[in-house]
């Protein structure tokens, strides 16, 4: 269970597990690198795995942020965006599950 972070331009890519396990060690990392009114991007192509635990860290560093885009989403990010309705919320182009 791990997660990996570095950084892009505007933002950051993320990959690893997105969940309750690596959490706390990532809010604690976005927090100390994400200033407030900045559009952050994030990249998720490389999240295998993301739970409510995860979508609350989104929200929160779009909170922070002020903006938040997803650059690029794994299908398991895209799955739960998508169920929980988030997929607008989150301002993406790459979260609607088609793949054609």
């Amino acid at each position: 269970m791990n997660i990996t972070v570095t950084p892009i331009a505007g933002g950051f890519a993320l990959a690893g597990e997105l969940t309750i396990y690596t959490a706390d060690p990532l809010k604690e990392t976005l927090l100390a690198r994400v200033t407030p009114d900045q559009a952050l991007t994030l990249d998720l192509a490389a999240v295998d795995e993301l739970d409510t635990a995860g979508v609350q860290i989104l929200l929160l560093a779009r909170r922070v942020a002020g903006a938040l885009g997803i650059s690029a989403a794994a299908p398991a990010v895209r799955e739960v965006l998508v169920r929980l309705g988030l997929d607008a919320l989150l301002a993406t182009d790459d979260v609607t599950g088609d793949d054609a």
